[in-house]
């Protein structure tokens, strides 16, 4: 089972916000990442796994809520 950028958030209780000042982005940035309109270089995916608690492999960084 995979899990949207955004599921991955929302099950976290993170609202965009708080996610992006976490993770060191802009409120846009995070929304297009959850979006699919772009997508997030290695480094923020390794950030998002650590804020979000979840395998890389849990997470489908291409699907569109």
């Amino acid at each position: 089972m995979t899990f949207t950028l955004k599921a991955c958030r929302v099950n976290k209780n993170l609202s965009l916000e708080d996610a992006a000042n976490q993770l060191g982005i802009s409120l846009h940035t995070l929304k297009n990442y959850e979006a699919g309109t772009t997508y997030p270089p290695i480094d923020i995916v390794f950030k998002m796994l650590a804020l979000y608690k979840v395998k890389i492999e849990t997470v489908d960084f291409l699907i569109k809520d």
